[in-house]
């Protein structure tokens, strides 16, 4: 029973989000040519425009040296060599970048016969970036140079106690700074200090750990073939880091994809289980694996993946990944499901403007990506912590262009620790100070919520299906790599008729057959199988998606994957119905001829009884107030009660449930949704017949008895 009850609250809120579409844009209008409208959309105007980014090869690679600190790096690292001083210790991240950037080091130094220590914090034990523990364990074996990848920037407490034991330091890095180095300490090579010179900001730490090493092959280079699998080691983790692939960027990752089935490391093609590789291979494929090992406390087996060469030893490694994933994805999806018990019970009316869960040893490898995923689910920032006593500390991950790093600064004062960006932190806070930081956090969301719009989902242009050819989707590829910054080309495809709908993969991906005109198609829509109870043969849809090749037992067919699916014509009834309501309030409000009003504004009294039992199934025990858009609505009338409203009709009964005093109604900022909450009816309210909205319905014989 208790099982029952959840399932039927689960999908209670699955009505409430379905009800509240995402808006999609196109970003240009189609013309008679799909491809010039396509780089349109991107911005390739011009030929020279066009050349440079089919081209990445002739994309500028900058100069190293452009680093303000490169020069004193490189001499410092030459000197020592000179010196005899070869105990070189890479300090770096637990993630896939700090992975890949102590590796390309690591090979970089084994390359001209060097061959150094590598150090990767435990993520649970030991935590994030260089510290003064940290120091102390270095000291125990002193190393001639400590060179940091993927941290340090904020770490000048401990460089400073390195540097006061005569221990060289240089920090490559992509981190924001606190607060801007002391550069007298030591070099810093990170693109997004404050006073830095070089041109380009978004480089993954692995990204500077390649510019390191590229700088030093002017004082001892290396053959091409180490350094294309440098270049293989810094676009996977540009990709993983999910770090715009613009730029210098694009080139680096292009040439990184060219290079990568000769000259990746032995586990990096393991992990790519014979994919033909790409900026998708590395995300969905590679990056969570290497991730997994950090997360789940294994970070050498990932390390060990990277810089060994052993055809025997690879596969093994490789498969200990996949076992630390699949560990990973049950121990996560635990802690999710807990998560969002905390929320609905702190939130039984929805909505909540940030979420603060937290739970006894949770484990901290997968906060982040629950927190994730709890944006995902709520549309707002959300932070998870693990509970260790007196100490809770975690991640947090922002929503639409929320600034999470200006949130905290903003509650520092009752924080122990905290760091990170605008998108995602790490934070630490006393037990005692977590109800203060909960209200202060709040605050500061609510004062700034105009950063919490979701942003539309936006498309490139519209797209008829019988354009899709494999011809085609082969001329797309040459948009790749495609990722942050520059996604994969997105289409809207409009009117479509389904042909088939079903569910696979026990119910989570979503499988269509559809037609438009004489053409059909195939479409897969993964983690939509929810979608399912929405749609069925017959209707009309519209879809956001992306051509691609579907491969099996040898057959190449064309395919749609989907990114979202709505009912054809949804924007447009919902815009017409909107617009017509507010014309007919304003006639109510300020009066006027009523013969203005259009013939489809009528309303049949039949639906009152219907609607209510709808209003107060969907707001649940609790009554919970919701946004929605009319046509789903009325959607749910006609498919839940037999009940043929229009989106127009619905409003009006809407209007007279609101002026008996039964429900709250106001027009979202967008102007494309109604937030509805029910109240309770108070006496001195008319009754729905006494309404004004029903009597100006009754004078222009908008009332169908």
């Amino acid at each position: 029973m208790e099982e029952k009850r959840n399932n039927s609250e689960k999908n209670r809120k699955e009505i409430i989000r379905w009800l509240k579409p995402s808006a999609w844009q196109v970003k240009v209008k189609r013309e008679a040519d799909l491809w010039e409208t396509l780089l349109r959309a991107r911005g390739l105007n011009s030929p020279a425009e066009r050349e440079l980014f089919f081209d990445p090869a002739k994309i500028n690679f900058h100069d190293p040296f452009l680093f303000r600190d490169m020069q004193a790096a490189c001499e410092l690292v030459d000197t020592l060599i000179r010196a005899g001083k070869k105990d070189f210790l890479i300090f770096g991240d637990y993630d896939a970048d700090g992975f890949c950037a102590a590796a390309i080091l690591y090979r970089y130094f084994c390359a001209i016969d060097l061959e150094p220590r590598v150090l990767i914090p435990e993520r649970l034990t030991e935590g994030y970036d260089l510290n003064l523990e940290q120091v102390a364990t270095i000291l125990e074996n002193r190393p001639d140079l400590l060179i940091t990848v993927d941290c340090g920037t904020n770490a000048g407490e401990a460089v400073a106690a390195l540097r006061e034991t005569d221990v060289p330091v240089i920090i490559s890095d992509h981190h924001q700074a606190l607060k801007l180095p002391d550069r007298s300490l030591c070099p810093y090579i990170n693109p997004v200090i404050e006073d830095e010179t070089y041109p380009f900001s978004y480089l993954s730490g692995a990204g500077v750990a390649l510019k390191l090493a590229l700088a030093l092959m002017k004082y001892y280079p290396v053959d091409q073939a180490t350094i294309d699998t440098l270049y293989t080691l810094a676009a996977v983790a540009t990709v993983a880091d999910i770090m715009p692939l613009q730029d210098e960027n694009r080139h680096l990752v292009w040439f990184g994809l060219q290079v990568f089935s000769q000259s990746a490391p032995q586990g990096l093609r393991q992990l790519a289980q014979n994919r033909e590789i790409s900026s998708q291979v590395i995300s969905f494929q590679i990056a969570p694996r290497l991730n997994a090992a950090g997360r789940m406390g294994e970070g050498a087996v990932a390390l060990d993946l990277l810089l060994t060469d052993d055809a025997e030893q690879a596969p093994l490694l490789a498969a200990q990944l996949e076992s630390l994933n699949s560990q990973r994805k049950i121990i996560e999806e635990n802690i999710f499901v807990k998560s969002c018990q905390q929320i609905e019970t702190e939130y039984p009316e929805g909505n909540p403007p940030i979420v603060i869960v937290h739970g006894k040893d949770w484990h901290l490898g997968v906060l982040g990506i629950v927190a994730s995923r709890l944006v995902e689910r709520y549309h707002c920032p959300a932070i998870v912590l693990s509970d260790e006593g007196d100490l809770l500390k975690g991640s947090g991950r922002s929503y639409a262009n929320f600034n999470l790093l200006a949130l905290l600064d903003f509650a520092a004062a009752d924080l122990l620790q905290y760091g990170g960006h605008e998108q995602a932190c790490g934070l630490q806070v006393d037990r005692g100070r977590l109800d203060a930081l909960k209200q202060s956090l709040k605050c500061f969301v609510l004062d700034n919520s105009k950063t919490l719009t979701a942003q539309p989902l936006l498309a490139d242009c519209v797209m008829e299906i019988n354009e899709v050819s494999l011809e085609l989707i082969e001329q797309l590829k040459t948009f790749e790599p495609v990722g942050q910054g520059n996604p994969a080309p997105l289409f809207v495809f409009p009117d479509l008729l389904i042909e088939q709908i079903y569910a696979v993969g026990q119910g989570k991906h979503l499988r269509l057959s559809v037609s438009g005109g004489a053409c059909k198609i195939d479409m897969i829509g993964f983690s939509l199988g929810h979608e399912l109870a929405s749609y069925r043969s017959g209707d009309h849809i519209d879809v956001l998606g992306i051509p691609e090749i579907n491969e099996y037992m040898g057959m190449r067919k064309p395919q749609i994957r989907i990114e979202s699916i709505r009912p054809s014509d949804e924007e447009k009834l919902n815009s017409e119905a909107i617009s017509e309501w507010i014309k007919f309030l304003d006639l109510r409000q300020n009066g006027g001829n009523v013969q203005q009003l259009s013939k489809s504004v009528s309303l049949d009294p039949d639906i009152f009884p219907f609607l209510w039992q709808l209003l107060k199934t969907i707001g649940g025990k609790e009554e919970e107030a919701f946004a929605f858009a009319p046509s789903r609505m009325a959607r749910l009338l006609r498919e839940g009660y037999n009940i043929h409203s229009s989106e127009l009709s619905l409003l009006l009964a809407l209007s007279v449930l609101e002026e008996a005093g039964l429900v709250s109604l106001m027009l979202e900022e967008d102007s494309d949704s109604i937030f509805i909450s029910v109240d309770k009816a108070e006496e001195n309210k008319p009754r729905l017949r006494k309404t004004s909205t029903w009597m100006l319905l009754e004078q222009c014989g908008g009332i169908r008895e």
